[in-house]
């Protein structure tokens, strides 16, 4: 019973060691990376397909899942969002991290509504 524990723990460690190596593997760091579309996208992939590791859904779950990611409207999102929480943040000048979380979150309802 121990080895099966033993080596259902290393396979999920050896899961999130891809999913972290694939999210932070871009060959430009992006702008803002608290706010960045692809990497969260494709955390929530492994996520929700993690479920189906070790059947071939797995696979098919995660690419079409990814395809989504690549998606020129949340592109958009993004940066709109970014663009509009970058002028708020400029000319409001805000006192505390309330205030900024308050105006991106803000910018990317006015954003989603407009893509």
């Amino acid at each position: 019973m121990g080895d099966v524990r033993t080596k259902n723990v290393a396979v999920v460690m050896m899961l999130l060691l891809a999913v972290v190596q694939d999210v932070y593997s871009s060959p430009f760091p992006a702008p803002s990376p608290a706010l960045a579309p692809n990497g969260f996208c494709n955390l929530k992939c492994h996520v929700k397909c993690l479920f189906e590791i070790g059947t071939v859904d797995y696979f098919n779950c995660l690419y079409q899942c990814k395809e989504k990611c690549k998606s020129p409207t949340l592109n958009a999102v993004y940066s709109c969002t970014e663009s509009c929480a970058r002028s708020k943040i400029t000319s409001l000048q805000p006192a505390d991290s309330g205030e900024v979380k308050s105006y991106v979150t803000s910018c990317y309802a006015d954003c989603s509504n407009k893509h």
